[in-house]
């Protein structure tokens, strides 16, 4: 399990609110004390304490979880794209998808062979790289969002919250 011990007061009451106090998971609504709060991506695979980060699970939901992502269905854009991942949240011709490496950065109209993982959210100069391939400037459009959203889900390099 990977419950966000460390979510509590208004913080974790804003999450467990803005989720109806509800399991994102199974949608059971069990109670406040049978409720926590947790990450989608896990602390061990860089995920923050940021709000959109963080779901609410029943007990049983939390302490079933498998894996280093946990993106419910119910809350992603689209059950699965072209490659079996979940997407997350979409930015003009970029989206932001969920998958076994963790979360990606992907291009849609380059149907999966450009994209990149949150390892290299952080790097500078994404928005100039792409400029540089000379795809048109839709390409640009929503990158600057898409790097935004990825960024608030990943803690920086040495980040701890």
């Amino acid at each position: 399990m990977s419950a966000d011990v460390d979510v509590v007061g208004q913080e974790r009451f804003a999450v467990l609110k803005r989720d109806g106090f509800a399991c994102l998971i199974c949608g059971s609504k069990p109670g406040n004390e049978c409720l926590i709060v947790d990450r989608i991506v896990s602390w061990e695979k860089r995920g923050s304490n940021h709000p959109d980060n963080l779901i609410t699970a029943c007990d049983p939901c939390a302490a079933g979880r498998t894996g280093d992502v946990l993106l419910p269905e119910r809350i992603a854009l689209a059950s699965v794209d072209k490659d079996g991942y979940l997407v997350w949240k979409n930015f003009g011709p970029w989206n932001v998808e969920a998958c076994e490496v963790g979360i990606i950065i992907n291009y849609v109209p380059r149907q999966g062979s450009y994209w990149f993982p949150q390892e290299r959210f952080y790097e500078t100069d994404w928005v100039e790289h792409v400029s540089r391939k000379g795809w048109g400037w839709e390409a640009e459009d929503g990158l600057e969002q898409a790097l935004d959203f990825g960024r608030r889900i990943i803690r920086a390099p040495g980040g701890h919250r």
